[in-house]
């Protein structure tokens, strides 16, 4: 996927790349591998807060994601 960027953008002027994904190994090693940083994505990170938080609908409301 990084090829494909290169192609068509100057990355050489990119500060900060954030790489969105669901916690797997290849991602964060992806996200390593162009110096970038990982954060799950939208999906992910409200199922982690819904397991943590419980279905409790005031709680979650709370956080809408």
């Amino acid at each position: 996927m990084s090829l494909k960027l290169q192609k068509r953008y100057d990355l050489s002027k990119v500060g900060e790349t954030i790489v969105g994904g669901d916690g797997a190994n290849w991602v964060k090693e992806g996200a390593s591998y162009i110096k970038g940083q990982f954060q799950l994505d939208r999906y992910h990170l409200a199922k982690e807060l819904n397991a943590a938080l419980g279905q409790d609908k005031e709680t979650n409301s709370r956080h809408p994601l």
